[in-house]
């Protein structure tokens, strides 16, 4: 119960879904665009940018170079919260 069911940060609407909150598409390319200057994910990237924000347990396997740490810098900003 960290969360309360809807907060309102930066014109971003968050659901509380169990201890994850659930952002609309557009919010997570924002924070690529904002971040990092990119306009697209790469390939398997917002799949498991997306698992994460739903709450999956999620295992994600890349090669080196494949962007890893966006998969899981992007939903630690989309979420409010400490991210661990």
């Amino acid at each position: 119960q960290f969360l309360p069911k809807t907060v309102n940060a930066k014109r971003q609407t968050l659901k509380r879904t169990s201890y994850f909150c659930i952002l609309m598409p557009a919010d997570i390319h924002a924070i690529l665009k904002n971040h990092w200057g990119h306009d697209s994910f790469r390939p398997l990237q917002e799949d498991i940018i997306r698992s994460v924000l739903d709450g999956r347990d999620t295992l994600a396997l890349l090669p080196t170079g494949g962007g890893k740490s966006v998969c899981f810098q992007v939903p630690a900003l989309a979420t409010e919260g400490v991210c661990v």
